[in-house]
Formats: structure tokens, C-alpha cells, sequence
């Protein structure tokens, strides 16, 4: 009987393991399998979507994306593994959306700043981040992964901020744009609010164009912050160009050329952006490129609208300034992969004798954003004379054009 019952509590004891292993395998399995699944770019996309929607406030401004939480969110998932996949979905959300109003900011810049700056906390080299941001978002992730090794070691990097960028290996020159541009975010940062100690330590670089950049960096961290950084700066109008006059002399006119951008992205209030590019010096086409920079980020807000946007423009009232303001808008529509027929659509409405301009520069554009394959699909669905306009060449050069804030959309 003993053995009888010891040969069934044995076989009993047999199948409770071999069930423990069953189960144990098929729980491995499926957490494997649940990992693998919650990080495909498919889930990712739905992630980051619900992440930016979730986080966006109730202001109706192009700066109301709740920054922090961002931050908090991505901290729980973002790492150096998914970081290329997060980066492609918010190219792609902020691609299709028709008004970037609808998710807080104007570009991906922002949450893609946060994104390069948490996979760097967790582990993500600058030198690696540089290989997996690339140029997305407009630098934005690499802007995040600079100023998480600022935060990071920021004493040392000022005591040699002169190669601060040399850490980019055989960079172009729009890499090393950018990370001069970065920089100054870095140092605004990093000095807290003391705009003058930040152009001061911009000054100390061996070169013009990264002493222009480094200030560039400055006043955008100063009026727009980053993330974490608490120290708020609220301009509008006369306090703005009075702001400017804290710059050097030879850095005064950038900061006047890009009221109209910082208005309309701080306030969106479309009088006092109308009102501002007025009221900036006329010299030195700043005046243009004031409107030209309000014009590309206001079409941020309406993708989808031409007529909304020539209407703001046309606010401006003088011919030059109305149709510059389009050029702006134009720009940025060349770039928008999902709106790119909102470009032709501005041009159609635009003053006969400029059409031909406007669709010129449309097309030289899209060449540049998109390839040559792209600006013929496009060029050649336009009728006979404006198909010619659209593979020419606009007869005015516009440096101005290019958005103030040195790249396609800055924070």
C-alpha cells in the first residue's frame, strides 16, 4: 500500500513540476514575446502619440506642450534600444498632422530634445546618440543628448568650450552648425537665466560663425527653455526689442529678425506678430526676414489651409512684405511630406506677376527637402506654364528665407 501511495505522490510531484516547467516556459515565452510586441514600431507610434496628446495643455498656443510631462512619461520608456523607432513615429505624427496647434509645439523638436537627453541619462553615449538622432526633428534629439552631458559635466566642458564640438567625427558643416547652435543652449542654461554671462562665455570662441551660433542658442533658451529649465522669460512686443538691445551690436539684428517667430510661437497673437515685424529696424532686410520668419511658423498652425495662411500674410499689407511672408511659409511647406501641395496652393494665390516666383522657389525647395523625383511628381501635376515656373529657378536670392532660427524649425 506504502508503495503503492509513494508511486503516486511521485507521479503526482512529476506532473506539479512538469506543469511548474510548462508554465514557466510558456510565461517565458510570453513575456518574450509581449516585450518584443510592446516594442514594435507599431506600439511605439501608439505610445508616443498618446504621450504628446496626453500631455498637451488647453492653451490653443503653439507653445503649449507640457514639457515635464514629457519628460515623465519618457523616462519610463524611451532608451537607447527604441530611440531610433521613437524618433521615426514622432517625424511621422508631426508629418500628418494638419495643425501643429493640435499637439502643443510646432515641430518634434521638443519631445525628440527630451527623448535624445533621457536615452543619454540611461546610457546612450553623445557620440553614440549623434549616430542614432542624425538630423531628426531637426536636431532636436542630439540638442537633448548635448545638454544631458552638460548637465552632466558642464564645468568641463566651459573650460574647453572652444572644442566642445570636437567631439563629432568628419562632421558637415550643417552637423557642426547645429552643434554650435546646441552649445548655446548649453551655456544659457548652464548660467541660469544670466543672459549677458552666456553671450560673454559665447564670446570667448575662436570664430565668428561659432560665436554667432553659440548666441543663436542663447536666445532661444532664454525666451523658449528647455524642459527642466526654470527660468521663464516672457517677452512681448517693445520688451522683445528691447531685449535685443542686451546683444553686441553685431548680434542685434538676428534677434530683431526673428520677432515675428518668437511672437507668434510664444503669444499667437496674430496682431502684436503683425505689429512687431513693423516695428523692427528696416535696414538690412530685417524687416523681411521678420515677416518671413512669422510666415513659416504660422503655417505650422495650418498645414492643411493656404488661404488661412495667405490671409495672416496678407496682413502685413506692403506687396513685399505680404509675398515674403509667403516665401517663408513656402519654404516650409516644401518640407512637409504629407502637405506638400499646401506650397502650390499658396502660390496659386499670391499676386499673378509673383506666381511664377513663388513656384519657382516652391520647387527649388522641394529639391533640396525631398529629392528630384519628388519635386517632379509634384511639378508636373501643374499645368503647362506654372510646371515651367516650378522647375525654374526664383530670380531673387533669399538667404533670409532659410527660418531665423538657423534650422528648418527650431524649439
Amino acid at each position: 500500500m506504502n508503495i503503492v501511495l509513494k508511486k503516486r505522490k511521485s507521479a503526482v510531484l512529476f506532473k506539479f513540476v512538469m506543469l511548474l516547467i510548462i508554465l514557466g516556459s510558456c510565461s517565458i515565452f510570453f513575456v518574450a514575446n509581449f516585450q518584443k510586441w510592446s516594442q514594435s514600431p507599431v506600439r511605439i507610434y501608439a505610445r508616443v502619440l498618446s504621450i504628446i496628446k496626453g500631455c498637451k495643455t488647453d492653451s490653443k498656443t503653439l507653445n503649449s506642450l507640457d514639457q515635464k510631462c514629457v519628460i515623465k512619461k519618457f523616462q519610463k520608456f524611451v532608451d537607447k534600444k527604441n530611440l531610433p523607432d521613437v524618433l521615426a513615429a514622432l517625424e511621422d505624427i508631426f508629418s500628418k498632422e494638419d495643425s501643429s496647434i493640435n499637439l502643443g509645439t510646432t515641430s518634434c523638436h521638443i519631445p525628440a530634445h527630451i527623448a535624445g537627453e533621457v536615452a543619454y541619462q540611461k546610457g546612450a553615449s553623445f557620440s553614440e546618440l549623434w549616430d542614432m538622432c542624425s538630423r531628426n526633428c531637426s536636431f532636436g534629439c542630439l540638442h537633448g543628448g548635448f545638454q544631458g552631458m552638460f548637465k552632466e559635466k558642464g564645468e568641463e566642458v566651459l573650460k574647453n568650450l572652444s572644442s566642445a564640438c570636437s567631439i563629432l567625427d568628419s562632421p558637415r558643416d550643417d552637423d557642426l552648425r547645429s552643434c554650435w547652435h546646441i552649445v548655446g543652449h548649453g551655456v544659457a542654461e548652464y548660467f541660469g537665466g544670466n543672459t549677458e554671462a552666456a553671450i560673454k562665455e559665447c564670446l570667448t570662441l575662436p570664430f565668428e560663425k561659432q560665436r554667432r551660433l553659440c548666441i543663436l542658442g542663447v536666445r532661444m533658451e532664454t525666451l523658449i527653455p528647455s524642459a527642466d529649465n526654470d527660468v521663464k522669460t516672457i517677452l512681448k512686443s517693445q520688451e522683445y526689442l528691447s531685449f535685443c538691445n542686451k546683444f553686441p551690436e553685431k548680434y542685434r539684428d538676428d534677434c530683431f529678425a526673428e520677432a515675428g517667430y518668437y511672437e507668434l510661437k510664444i503669444s499667437e497673437d496674430i496682431n502684436q506678430t503683425i505689429d512687431i515685424c513693423k516695428k523692427v529696424p528696416q535696414y538690412n532686410e530685417i524687416q523681411i526676414r521678420c515677416v518671413t520668419g512669422a510666415g513659416s511658423t504660422f503655417f505650422f498652425a495650418h498645414k492643411s489651409s493656404p488661404e488661412t495662411v495667405y490671409a495672416f500674410c496678407s496682413k502685413y499689407g506692403r506687396k513685399e512684405l505680404v509675398e515674403e511672408c509667403v516665401i517663408g511659409a513656402v519654404d516650409l511647406a516644401a518640407s512637409e511630406w504629407d502637405h506638400l501641395r499646401s506650397g502650390v496652393g499658396l502660390c496659386n494665390l499670391v499676386n499673378f506677376g509673383f506666381k511664377g516666383e513663388c513656384l519657382a522657389y516652391f520647387g527649388t525647395s522641394l529639391e533640396v527637402y525631398n529629392g528630384k523625383e519628388k519635386r517632379a511628381e509634384i511639378c508636373n501635376e501643374l499645368n503647362p506654364v506654372d510646371k515651367k515656373s516650378c522647375f525654374g529657378s526664383p530670380k531673387k536670392v533669399r538667404k533670409y528665407a532659410v527660418p531665423v532660427t538657423f534650422l528648418p524649425e527650431e524649439r
